[in-house]
């Protein structure tokens, strides 16, 4: 019986190390492709196209639920891999209804910094969201990747083809078709012609999320 137990936490402990490794695996592609990014080796929409596929392969290893809504994630599922939270917070955003809400107590916050280069930075975040499902109302969380650029820039409004190309991704990411390959490159090129002319004129929003 003792030896059967200690072969289980042997094997508890294995999956949570093999876990932890994996997750380190992502976040350092992650920061890989933020440098290729700074040296010019890929461009800006390949990077948020990267960003999205390391997010989805986040969501998976830490057990995330709901794909369909994003991946949803619970308070020890990221206390387990992210460790300590960045800071604390009552504020929480209310999933369809659109708005905030002040909690009685405070619940954690996640903003930690992946790589800080010239250009850009990026942060892995997560922030309280209340969730509602079977008439049950849940903390949840999402996991967010912040690009943030060195140089402050006039804003654009681009965030919504940024959001159109990271749906796409996603649709993609889970759906490997010749169709939704196709959509995605078409609108993929469309996307970085219109970034490249802003650019030019120094006209590329200094904060987008991909999540």
């Amino acid at each position: 019986m003792k030896k059967e137990v200690v072969l289980i936490l042997c094997l508890l402990f294995l999956m949570q190390f093999v876990s932890a490794s994996s997750i380190d695996d992502e976040i350092q592609k992650i920061t890989h492709y933020a440098e290729e990014y700074e040296t010019g080796n890929i461009n800006y929409i390949q990077l948020l196209l990267h960003a999205s596929s390391v997010k989805q392969n986040l969501n998976k290893l830490m057990g995330a639920t709901d794909m369909e809504y994003g991946g949803l994630l619970e308070l020890d599922q990221l206390k387990s891999f992210l460790g300590e939270p960045s800071e604390q917070t009552k504020w929480v955003w209310v999933e369809k209804e659109e708005r905030e809400k002040r909690l009685d107590e405070e619940v954690p916050v996640w903003k930690t910094i992946l790589y800080d280069g010239k250009k850009i930075q990026v942060r892995i975040s997560a922030f309280p969201s209340l969730f509602m499902k079977e008439d049950k109302e849940s903390l949840i969380y999402r996991l967010n990747f912040e690009i943030n650029f060195k140089k402050p820039k006039e804003d654009m409004n681009i965030k919504g083809k940024i959001n159109e190309i990271q749906d796409l991704a996603e649709i993609f990411n889970l759906n490997p078709s010749n169709e939704n390959a196709e959509n995605l490159a078409k609108e993929s090129v469309k996307a970085e012609k219109t970034f490249e002319s802003y650019k030019i004129v120094g006209r590329i929003p200094t904060n987008l999320f991909v999540g």
